[in-house]
This record gives structure tokens, sequence and C-alpha cells, in this order.
């Protein structure tokens, strides 16, 4: 009969099982500490994001929402089939006022009569009315 080159339980082959244990446990733990090391970075930048620079990227966003942009408001012409003007764009002045919000209706008749050239009577019948808008002009 013949013997078996090594035995199970020398000491070489204990030694290299250990060692192959110990490479192991160093490469989990290795992989563990760079996931550890990867969510903390993640963690750090959205603290930083969120509470540490929140304001300032609270207002880029409400720049890149909000602006004020003035446009004309000048319509067309708009014709009929035979191409005459139905209605055409007019430029007028008119004059409004919310009579809830005048003190005096008689004093400001008077005072706006004077300017806009009007009966002092007819204008303040509409300034004494319980409306919200009138037109005066």
């Amino acid at each position: 009969m013949r013997q078996p080159a090594v035995k199970a339980n020398s000491p070489g082959i204990e030694a290299k099982g250990r060692r192959a244990g110990r490479s192991v446990d160093i490469r989990l733990f290795t992989v563990v500490l760079l996931l550890m090391v990867t969510w903390a970075a993640i963690g750090f930048r959205l603290f930083r994001v969120q509470v540490v620079d929140a304001a300032g990227y609270k207002e880029a966003a409400e720049g890149q929402r909000l602006r004020v942009e003035e446009t004309s408001a000048a319509r067309g012409i708009i014709y009929d089939r035979q191409g005459r003007e139905l209605a055409i764009s007019v430029e007028s002045r008119s004059v409004y006022a919310n009579p809830r919000q005048i003190e005096d209706p008689g004093e400001a008749a008077f005072l706006l009569g004077e300017i806009l050239d009007m009966n002092v009577h007819r204008l303040r019948e509409k300034l004494d009315s319980t409306s919200t808008f009138v037109f005066v002009a």
C-alpha cells in the first residue's frame, strides 16, 4: 500500500488554507471599506448641496424659472373675404376708477372734471357707484 504524498493534517496544507482565508478576508474588508468611503462621499456631497449651498441653488433656480419680459400687444388687421378691414388696432387712452377706494367722490369729480373737461355731475354719479370699476373717460 502506498502512503499518500501529503497528509490531511500536515502543516503545509493548514498554512496555505490560513493564507487563503486571510487574503479573502483582506479583499472583503477592502471592498467593504471602499463602499463605505463611497457612501460617505455621496452623503457629504448631498449634505453640502442640500444644506450648505441650498440658498445659492434656490436663487439660481428662481432666476432660471422666473423672468419678466415686456412684449408688445399690437394686433394685426382682420379682413373679410373681399379684403375689407373688419377690425384694426387703434391706440386709445382711457381713465377708470374704483369708486370703493374714493373717500370724497364730490371732490374727486370736481378735480377730474377740470382736468378732463367733463361734466362734474356725470362724474359724481359714476364715482358714487358701489361697483369696483367704472370708466371715467
